[in-house]
């Protein structure tokens, strides 16, 4: 397929010196839930959305794969500096100093990858701009729908959790805070991927497990007077994220060998070693 051969020549362009870049940015940074292990799910995604266009999608160049590499492997870069919700401007700033570093000329679509970097979080109905049989992805909007993808299933649990505990969203607003963030992200991500049915259809079962999770959290809210001590069920899971995460610095995929020194029921578990394993 032609695609792969576009996806190859931007990844050997671009893909090594940005990983090294990268991980010189984040050796000081402990926040696996942006770290630059997310980044490079999120090229995961990107690629595989590329390759379901190319199916249909002749417009994809060498130019194209590139917007997408360097827009999802610098989108989060901000978070180094800031956990807000806005950080996409200081995401564009590192970007900007990477080409400076590595004495790279800017890439064809250079201010399409500076668009997607810097409002990629957005969220709003307007970053997504539905993929058609007639024009070219959109940066922004391949951007954004990839990011989405890693913000689901297992992965997706605890990614939220981890930054919605920096930013001191409280237990009893957590989970409905997550919900309503996801559902709309889910919704405007279906509504632009509507001629990608295979990528929505895989994605659905991912997100149904993230609002699952955070139903079941919200129904056990009600039942907990002071929800920051529990150490069982859906609240636990959340509480030992705070606590070896958060508060700690503890990998998540390290999590399951950690808690073999405390006792935990069944639920913690199983949900940590899931964690380990998708990740």
């Amino acid at each position: 397929m032609i695609i792969n051969e576009h996806i190859s020549n931007a990844e050997e362009k671009w893909l090594k010196i940005s990983r090294e870049y990268l991980e010189e940015k984040f050796r000081n940074t402990f926040l696996p839930s942006h770290d630059l292990k997310h980044h490079l799910r999120t090229w995961g995604y990107a690629r595989s959305i590329l390759i379901e266009l190319s199916r249909f999608q002749t417009g994809i160049d060498d130019s194209i794969a590139e917007a997408a590499l360097l827009a999802t492997l610098f989108h989060d870069t901000g978070m180094i500096q800031t956990h807000d919700s806005h950080h996409g401007e200081i995401s564009k700033k590192y970007y900007l100093d990477f080409l400076k570093t590595c004495k790279m000329d800017f890439p064809a679509l250079h201010d399409d990858i500076l668009q997607a970097i810097e409002i990629h979080d957005h969220k709003d109905e307007y970053v997504y701009t539905p993929f058609s049989f007639n024009s070219q992805p959109d940066i922004l909007t391949l951007t954004s729908i990839a990011d989405d993808m890693d913000a689901l299933g297992t992965i997706g649990i605890y990614r939220y959790a981890e930054i919605y505990m920096h930013r001191h969203i409280n237990h009893k607003s957590l989970g409905i805070r997550i919900m309503e963030n996801a559902s709309t992200r889910f919704n405007n991500f279906s509504k632009a991927s509507m001629l990608l049915p295979g990528i929505v259809i895989r994605s659905k079962v991912r997100y149904q497990q993230l609002i699952n999770f955070y139903d079941q959290y919200n129904q056990q809210i009600l039942l907990e007077t002071d929800p920051e001590t529990v150490l069982s069920g859906h609240i636990g899971v959340i509480n030992y994220i705070n606590e070896f995460c958060v508060r700690g610095t503890t990998r998540p995929e390290n999590i399951p060998e950690t808690l073999k020194f405390y006792s935990v029921g069944n639920f913690i578990t199983d949900f940590f070693g899931d964690l380990s394993k998708e990740l």
